[in-house]
């Protein structure tokens, strides 16, 4: 949830921006004073969440700027990655997409999952937090090294 700093002007018109701002169903206001007739008001706007998208199943040869323009349409955007491979810097066929607005980001999960783009069908959903790995440190597990093996004859 972002936070707003918002400042009216004196008269009429400030006043009605205020009233407009303090009765919105998209906006909390969390707090207002005045001060020498110019009120200063700190507003919480519920519907400007972030929403983190998942891009599935992309062709190697999209690029961010590709990626950029078919979301823009549907709101405005915070950032735009494709996760490529560390070694041959070649992608691997998925990405990131953050949008300022929530309802923004669900119109472009309903426009664009499933929508063929750039020969492949885009895949489309709200992107999980990556689990947080174990610390168990040391070695990961598993067996390291030779342990022995089976006896030879007795006799």
């Amino acid at each position: 949830m972002r936070v707003f700093f918002v400042r009216f002007g004196r008269g009429k018109r400030g006043d009605q921006d205020e009233k407009a701002l303090h009765g919105g169903a998209d906006c909390l206001c969390a707090e207002a004073s005045r001060r020498g007739g110019t009120t200063v008001s700190y507003f919480s706007l519920l519907s400007e969440v972030r929403m983190k998208l998942y891009v599935g199943n992309l062709s190697r040869d999209v690029t961010e700027d590709d990626l950029r323009a078919a979301f823009q349409v549907f709101g405005a955007l915070d950032s735009v990655s494709i996760i490529k491979d560390r070694s041959n810097n070649v992608s691997k066929g998925f990405g990131f997409v953050e949008m300022a607005v929530k309802a923004e980001a669900e119109a472009a999960i309903a426009g664009l999952h499933g929508k063929e783009f750039m020969g492949r069908s885009m895949d489309v959903n709200e992107a999980r937090p990556r689990p947080e790995k174990s610390s168990r440190g040391g070695f990961g597990g598993g067996g390291h090294g030779y342990r022995g093996g089976g006896g030879g004859r007795r006799g």
